[in-house]
């Protein structure tokens, strides 16, 4: 991940674009068949797609399909994850990724640290 974000290459509006794309197709494939009774797409891809960069897309097309608004549960998860990558471009923009160099860092260290102790984490 380190080699990713050092690389300051815009990959990322990319990977916004795609995923808003795919996950606002989702949205209305499952509300398609959520009107038919067909099988449903599960809400772990829906969130999946929306972690990497799709909440830009999941957002209108909850308004737009009317889908996915009033179940509580899965509004907490959505609003965790934009939250979450608001978080993420705060850090980025503003702080210079100290947050996320801090979280990195402790990361690595837990790791090496139960390794150590002979307990695996992988």
């Amino acid at each position: 991940i380190e080699l990713l974000l050092k690389q300051n290459q815009p990959w990322f509006s990319g990977l916004y674009a795609i995923t808003s794309i795919i996950t606002f197709a989702l949205y209305w494939i499952d509300k398609k068949k959520a009107g038919s009774n067909s099988r449903r797409i599960p809400e772990a891809r829906l969130h999946f797609f929306e972690s990497l960069g799709g909440w830009v897309g999941a957002l209108p097309a909850q308004q737009i399909f009317r889908h996915k608004t009033r179940k509580l549960s899965y509004q907490i998860v959505f609003w965790s994850v934009v939250v979450l990558h608001q978080l993420f471009w705060f850090d980025w923009v503003v702080m210079k990724q100290e947050w996320l160099k801090y979280v990195l860092g402790f990361l690595r260290r837990f790791i090496l640290s139960t390794r150590k102790l002979g307990l695996r984490v992988d």
